[in-house]
């Protein structure tokens, strides 16, 4: 079937066709990551979307933004880069994110969740600017919500924006369970399947009455919009001028196809909500999404992920802190949705009252933990990936070096990153650290060394 994309464009398979590329394309990918790892759960999770997409629209006319970049493999595979696949990830291979200099069909480099709202918003304006009309379509994880830079732009949506679907594929997950009070009210929101349909009938009922139907229809609008908001997510959304459509089950290629080539061309932006499953058609992936997120080569009979014994800084970091954990009873740990990543699930299970999972909202975790180290008693530790410090910059200098608090940064992932590609290099740290006032920077060589520096840095300032 794969071949068969070679000779015969995807808008040209039967809905049966598409449903057999959808399991050739999850035995590939389960294939090509059992040699090389990479992000396995949410891409297994998004396959019939992204070929309903396809079915849809036009690539790269229409643009498709992925939030985050991870979950393109089935895009690559659609796009033209089919064969190279198995390249994935390696040295002039395939990138792991998408990718703009590697294909058309990659409009932004997407390494980082938050962004595709705004620049979809961007790109939509450059387009109503220019007098064209293709379509702009976001993809968005439930888990994009809880980034401050997403409901700035939802917060900038107009409803006078065309040719315009914002995608939320929920699956319930980011990297981990999300955490927050959006996470909240999302899931109240949109584990409610009856508002749409409770107005669609409605509606339908009106539209059917003989003579006066429509205009009963038209006349009925606010009683059944007032219906609608009632037991519905689309209050929430179109408050924000999106109008919402769904829940529609995600695995359904001929039902997403259908929705989708029902909204081409409306005037008014609208929110398609997708019911997906994260780690889809490998049951271990299934049932751990979290550790199946990404994953290093695995045998693809077990599923067991092939580790190596060599002990590495997190793992030496996140003992060290469990052990000062138990010393110091106002040692506080705090990590941007990378709990698993800067192993500190022992720490959250021994003092979860002193563990706090942040979301995907880095700015907010450098702030927050800014504010933890006022009384100077409390010594907030932030476990953060390089490249995420980038995003969480101004927070850095204004709420906590300038202010001289007492946090300790534990930086993961720096240096060079051949597989994830240039968005996940952690090699611009020490360049944007040297300019901080008030910062102290220390680069362990060995183990024994990151004990003993974050053994000192809990009496630095005190």
């Amino acid at each position: 079937m794969l071949e068969l994309l070679l000779k015969k464009k995807l808008q040209a398979l039967s809905w049966n066709e598409l449903d057999s590329l959808a399991q050739e394309i999850r035995e590939e990918i389960i294939h090509v990551l059992s040699i090389n790892g990479g992000h396995l759960a949410s891409n297994l999770g998004i396959i019939e979307l992204t070929i309903a997409l396809h079915k849809a629209f036009e690539s790269p006319k229409d643009s498709f933004i992925f939030d985050t970049g991870h979950q393109t493999y089935t895009h690559k595979i659609l796009t033209e880069r089919n064969l190279p696949f198995s390249t994935l990830r390696q040295y002039k291979g395939l990138a792991g994110f998408s990718h703009p200099e590697e294909s058309p069909h990659d409009p932004f480099f997407s390494g980082h969740a938050g962004n595709a709202f705004s620049l979809a918003l961007g790109l939509a304006k450059s387009r109503d600017l220019l007098k064209t009309s293709e379509h702009i379509i976001p993809i968005l994880g439930d888990a994009s919500f809880t980034c401050g830079l997403t409901l700035e732009a939802l917060n900038h949506t107009s409803k006078k924006l065309s040719n315009f679907i914002l995608v939320l594929n929920d699956n319930k997950m980011a990297i981990s369970q999300n955490v927050g009070n959006i996470k909240n009210i999302l899931s109240r929101l949109l584990s409610n399947p009856t508002s749409s349909k409770v107005y669609q009938d409605i509606h339908s009922f009106l539209s059917r009455i003989p003579s006066c139907g429509p205009f009963l229809a038209r006349q009925g609008k606010k009683v059944t919009e007032s219906i609608k908001n009632f037991v519905s997510p689309a209050v929430f959304f179109e408050e924000f001028g999106l109008s919402y459509i769904g829940p529609i089950p995600g695995h359904d290629i001929k039902k997403l196809t259908e929705t989708f080539l029902s909204l081409r061309n409306l005037p008014y932006p609208v929110i398609v909500h997708v019911i997906t499953t994260k780690g889809k058609g490998m049951p271990i992936a299934t049932k751990y999404p979290t550790p199946y997120h990404g994953v290093k080569p695995f045998d693809i009979e077990s599923g067991k992920i092939h580790l190596s014994s060599k002990t590495t800084f997190p793992q030496i970091f996140g003992k060290a802190l469990v052990e000062l954990g138990k010393i110091h009873p106002h040692l506080i740990a705090l990590s941007p949705a990378m709990i698993e990543g800067s192993h500190l699930t022992n720490f959250f299970q021994q003092f979860p009252e002193r563990a706090f999972d942040m979301g995907i909202a880095e700015g907010h975790c450098v702030t927050f933990a800014g504010g933890l180290s006022y009384h100077k008693e409390c010594r907030p530790v932030v476990c953060i990936y390089a490249s995420f410090l980038q995003r969480a910059f101004d927070n850095l200098f204004h709420d906590v070096c300038l202010q001289r608090f007492p946090v300790v940064f534990a930086i993961d992932r720096a240096g060079l990153n051949g597989p994830d590609g240039v968005t996940h290099h952690g090699i611009y740290d020490l360049g944007f650290l040297s300019s901080m006032p008030n910062l102290i920077i220390a680069e362990p060589r060995n183990g024994q060394i990151l004990h003993e520096l974050l053994v000192s840095s809990l009496s630095w300032n005190a």
